[in-house]
């Protein structure tokens, strides 16, 4: 049986079986995610009159949610949480997509005295492997998803982690990014 989960029809109470919990689930994520992408789009604007010290806590949180968000999908490939359906897949993609981009603009609008202590909790790389292993280990069949998902892994993620590496003048990964492209 299923119900049609809405914002005026979601209840605790409807939730009668496991397959309910995930229904009810994959539907908090199909609302949470696209609201999370509309935020992470407005991020990079909204801080260019903030303060730096605001930027760069801002810059911490996301930083802190990039592995999540790529965790929490790699475990909804495996059924928790709901399990997965392409749509949620494609808005999972959007939101570390977003997520990368505003770790960018964030970066890049700190004075480098606040770039230079980033290291330590600069996590993007810890995201990239997530994401590689999913590429690797799963099966994507929609074009869009592999051509996403190959976006982040050869390109994005580690474009942003050498241009971090480069400006900080330390290296952040342990082994050379090259690794996961000659993997192809």
């Amino acid at each position: 049986k299923k119900y049609d989960v809405s914002a005026s029809s979601f209840s605790l109470l409807l939730i009668t079986s496991s397959e309910d919990l995930d229904y009810h689930v994959r539907y908090l994520r199909g609302v949470f995610l696209p609201s999370l992408s509309q935020i992470l789009t407005t991020i990079p604007t909204s801080q260019n009159s903030s303060s730096s010290d605001g930027g760069k806590a801002i810059l911490d949180v996301l930083l802190q949610l990039l592995p999540r968000i790529c965790q929490d999908l790699d475990s909804a490939f495996e059924g928790y949480s709901g399990g997965l359906t392409k749509k949620l897949l494609l808005h999972f993609l959007d939101v570390i997509h977003k997520c990368i981009d505003a770790i960018s603009a964030l970066f890049d609008s700190l004075p480098r005295s606040l770039q230079y202590q980033m290291k330590s909790s600069f996590t993007v790389n810890q995201a990239a492997s997530i994401i590689w292993d999913l590429f690797r280990e799963r099966t994507l069949v929609q074009a869009s998803v592999i051509k996403s998902t190959l976006m982040l892994c050869i390109d994005k993620m580690p474009s942003l982690v050498r241009r971090v590496e480069k400006i900080i003048g330390v290296c952040i990964v342990d082994k050379p990014l090259s690794d996961n492209t000659s993997e192809l």
